[in-house]
């Protein structure tokens, strides 16, 4: 069974991103949402390409 959240740490200071990705495994969420709000950082014709600084927290 799949327990989600949505997740937007483009809210949250960097140095919170470890303790709640820790509160969420404690919380037994197996799934999580992240980015869905983000898709303006991806769209070069509105001249911003760069990517969120928590896409480095998922494997490539």
């Amino acid at each position: 069974m799949y327990f989600g959240a949505d997740y937007y740490p483009e809210h949250w200071p960097r140095e919170r991103w470890e303790t709640e990705a820790e509160m969420m495994a404690a919380a037994n969420i197996n799934l999580v949402c992240m980015g869905d709000l983000s898709g303006r950082c991806w769209n070069p014709e509105r001249e911003c390409s760069t990517l969120p600084g928590w896409m480095k927290l998922l494997p490539c």
